[in-house]
């Protein structure tokens, strides 16, 4: 359907188009579609909006492209609990548990309001910032 719009001149993608078509990736598990898309919002200069910026990484984390995820992430100038989510589900999926829950405690610090209620899925399970304990240090 996305090549057919993409060939059609009169029908501009949009964001919202870009955020659909990444999610379809993700469930398809078309990792090649999926960068090529990242083509095009790149080319339409698109990469800093927050949606897409959301899509991109949630796509890269959950193929276990976590470079590519975390690149898409520190380009971001504005990132919300959305796509915090993204990549924390996306790091916990490729087995990285510990460093989600960092990543969550991290997430915490940024909004400093975010309550120990707040739960995100971490590996099938959801992790209460309030129940997690490390000892170690993390570079996010």
């Amino acid at each position: 359907m996305y090549n057919l719009m993409a060939k059609n001149e009169r029908i501009e993608p949009d964001k919202y188009t870009f955020t659909f078509v990444l999610k379809a990736c993700t469930g398809l598990s078309s990792f090649e579609m999926g960068v090529k898309i990242h083509e095009e919002v790149a080319k339409r200069n698109l990469e800093n909006d927050v949606f897409i910026g959301t899509g991109l990484t949630d796509m890269y984390s959950k193929m276990g492209d976590l470079v590519s995820a975390w690149k898409v992430f520190d380009k971001m100038p504005e990132r919300d609990v959305v796509v915090w989510n993204a990549l924390i589900s996306g790091v916990a999926q490729c087995g990285e548990a510990v460093k989600a829950v960092k990543l969550f405690k991290k997430m915490q610090i940024v909004y400093l309001g975010a309550s120990s209620s707040e739960v995100v899925g971490v590996g099938g399970r959801h992790v209460d910032a309030a129940t997690t304990r490390d000892d170690e240090n993390f570079n996010a």
